[in-house]
């Protein structure tokens, strides 16, 4: 799997696919849940259709991302309220094994995140976990709660479910 503490070209390609089935996975179920902000029912009883959802996808703030960017990305999430928000990867800028660094971007990413009230599914890209040392530490952050939430390869939502 990792070859000189590097994750192989192998497994990104996988870990992409998988992510890119999420995604469709997401815009699929959720056609029903893109009306105006007036008509979106929260969860009840029957069909699907009965449970329609409105969510944000976020990702890939890394290659030199601007400062303060994210930050108004969220707000505008805010105004948007969706029911929940699905981050594909890509949190830090990581490619690094520096501990202190590495701290010091997941918590700039969770103090970006905190004005979220709603549930945020994470899923780490490559430069969230480039390395074993960066899985490792991702790993341990996911284990002490000092990521906002814990990743998900699966959720639940009003009776949608996302793998």
């Amino acid at each position: 799997m990792a070859r000189n503490g590097h994750i192989s070209m192998k497994v990104l390609s996988g870990f992409a696919a998988i992510l890119l089935t999420v995604v469709l996975l997401l815009l699929s179920v959720a056609s029903a849940g893109l009306a105006d902000e007036k008509s979106v029912q929260k969860p009840s009883t029957g069909s699907l259709k009965a449970y329609p959802m409105r969510f944000v996808v976020l990702g890939d703030r890394t290659g030199g991302h601007v400062p303060s960017i994210f930050g108004q990305i969220v707000q505008e999430v805010l105004r948007l309220r969706p029911d929940f928000v699905v981050n594909v990867g890509d949190m830090i800028e990581g490619y690094t094994e520096d501990e202190k660094v590495l701290e010091e971007q997941w918590a700039e990413f969770k103090t970006l995140l905190e004005p979220l009230t709603v549930p945020v599914y994470l899923v780490p890209g490559n430069h969230d976990i480039t390395t074993d040392g960066m899985v490792a530490q991702y790993k341990a952050r996911r284990r002490a709660r000092l990521l906002i939430r814990r990743p998900r390869r699966s959720f639940c939502y009003a009776r949608h479910g996302a793998v």
